[in-house]
Parts: C-alpha cells; structure tokens; sequence
C-alpha cells in the first residue's frame, strides 16, 4: 500500500506512517485515535514452549482523556504511567526490516470514509469486504518484534520473581493434571504440553531477570 502522507507525531519520536487503501475512498469504519505501545515489568505471555514474551498495553492518544490534554499533549500521560511502572515503546523501536510493508515504526493510519484516520500497529492490516473492514493480524511477525524488543534490550527480561511464579503455576497445572489424568482425558491431553512449557519456562529463566517494579494500573 502507497504511502500517502504523514502524520502529526507523539512525543517518542519518529512519525507514524499513514496508508492508503482502495483508492481516496477510505476504509467503512469509525476513526480511531493515535496510540503509545508500553511494556510492564508484571505483563508478560507464555508460549506453547514455555517463552515469555511481552504483553504490551496500548495508551490511547485522545485529548481530554487518559490524562491527555485538550490539544492532544501527552506528556502527563506519559509521566504518569511512567511512574506506574510503564515503559513506552518508542515508534523507532520498529524497524524497517520488523514490519511487514519494510517501513519503520509500529504506527499506521488509514483514512475512513467516515472522516479522520483509523489507526492500528503496522502488523495489522485490512481488507474491505461489502461495508464492512476485516482486519487480518501478522502473529507470526508481531512475536518476533515483540522477542526483539527483548533482545534489543527496549524491554527488560521478566524478573525473577514473575518467572517463579509463572514456574508454580505450571507446577500446579501439571500437577492437577495429572492427578486427574487417569479419569479425565482433556486432563491427559495437557500433562504432555504442560511438562513441555514448564522445561522451556526453566531453561528460559537461565537467561537471566531484571529488577522489579509495581504492577501495572489501567
């Protein structure tokens, strides 16, 4: 998709890129404002094999709301959930080469037919079908970015704390399981998937954690 022009910045940096779609039509849907992508130290997902990956929040860019000012300055906003534990991720931390259309930043607004811009993450991406958007999502390439992050050092690995307790739940899953296995198939089916993220969740937790902070507000 043709990019047509740019946007007006948040305060991270680098401007989010602006797309087009079927032509000067736009696409059938309700505007949506800008957003901030942010890391907690507290909010992590697990995969099938046991990785922790960040789960990252969304801070709405609407002016008069969440701390946002009338002319869209976001700058409380951002102070405030930093001192909540958050980090914002800065747009630059996508790069050309981690989005799926090769453009840097994770930001991308369409235009709507209804007036404004529907903005979402460059891994997301839409088709129009009759009056209606359907949204198609790279999971595969959004995880790998949200690894790099990791890797990059832009968010920090989980505490020790987080992983031990990630650890006893799966204890405890595993645990209940089995002791439900003999009687209960669907308990069965989990010992073996169970037992696979508990030995990735242990050998991932070798890699090493960061310092704590306080858990996340919304």
């Amino acid at each position: 998709m043709p990019i047509i022009s740019h946007g007006a910045a948040p305060s991270t940096g680098a401007l989010p890129v602006m797309q087009s779609y079927g032509g000067n039509q736009g696409l059938p849907t309700d505007p949506s404002p800008e957003f901030f992508l942010r890391a907690h130290p507290f909010s992590w997902n697990m995969d099938g094999d046991g990785n922790l990956f960040p789960c990252l929040d969304r801070l709405w860019k609407m002016p008069g709301l969440n701390n946002v000012d009338e002319f869209g300055d976001t700058s409380m906003a951002e102070a405030i959930s930093s001192k909540e534990g958050w980090k914002t991720i800065p747009l630059e931390a996508a790069e050309a080469g981690d989005t799926p259309d090769g453009r840097p930043g994770y930001l991308r607004g369409y235009p709507t037919r209804r007036g404004g811009m529907v903005w979402v993450t460059a891994w997301e991406s839409p088709e129009v079908l009759a009056d209606r958007v359907v949204w198609h999502s790279d999971q595969a390439g959004y995880r790998k970015w949200l690894d790099a992050l990791v890797t990059r050092g832009v968010v920090a690995r989980p505490h020790t704390s987080v992983v031990e307790e990630k650890i006893q739940e799966l204890v405890s899953q595993l645990q209940q399981a089995q002791s439900q296995a003999a009687f209960s198939p669907p308990a069965a089916a989990r010992v073996d998937g169970l037992r696979t993220q508990l030995d990735g969740l242990k050998a991932f937790a070798a890699g090493g954690a960061a310092p704590a902070t306080r858990s996340p507000k919304k």
